[in-house]
């Protein structure tokens, strides 16, 4: 991404930034969640499959990178 940006491509970075906002919450309450549910699971004598939770926190990891990315740019 150059510094030499016009009004759209700063509209869509801003765009993307809220976006990418937004699927880090809702990544973070799912993460948290599926937490619980194997806690839960656990606590029942349910052994749980922890790559749903791995596989959340991956996905979260990469959000959170790519907004750094973005805030980076200021």
């Amino acid at each position: 991404l150059g510094i030499d940006m016009d009004a759209e491509e700063l509209r869509e970075l801003a765009d993307k930034l809220e976006d990418l906002k937004k699927l880090q919450e809702q990544l973070e309450d799912a993460y948290s969640l599926l937490n619980d549910l194997e806690g839960d699971c656990s606590t029942l004598g349910i052994m749980p499959s922890h790559s749903a939770s791995m596989e959340i926190g991956d996905c979260l990891s990469e959000v959170t990178d790519a907004i750094s990315e973005i805030e980076s740019l200021r």
